[in-house]
């Protein structure tokens, strides 16, 4: 898949998974990714494309305990938005070459 755009409206978990280059099992334990169950007892599981994209967009917050008192705190964890695009890696790494 090239795009988010040429994707259907209900992603299988393999599509979700490389569309976000992850194993599907590593799919299925996105807490923060909401999921679609399809059907009665054994219900297939989507996900819709707008979950996805809200997903990709979201800053995550991971909760670290500090002690054994269990007190935590929330920190903003890196989100997919975060990750600087491969070509302008790329582009960095050229200039810096040159």
């Amino acid at each position: 898949m090239d795009s988010l755009a040429d994707c259907p409206d209900l992603l299988t978990v393999n599509e979700v998974a490389e569309i976000l280059r992850l194993k599907p099992n590593t799919v299925y334990s996105l807490k923060e990714l909401r999921k679609t169950h399809i059907g009665n007892g054994r219900a297939m599981l989507r996900y819709r494309k707008i979950d996805l994209i809200s997903y990709i967009n979201a800053g995550v917050e991971e909760e670290v305990t500090l002690d054994d008192n269990q007190k935590t705190e929330r920190y903003p964890k890196m989100g997919l938005r975060d990750l600087v695009p491969w070509k302008e890696i790329q582009e960095e790494r050229m200039e810096h070459a040159g």
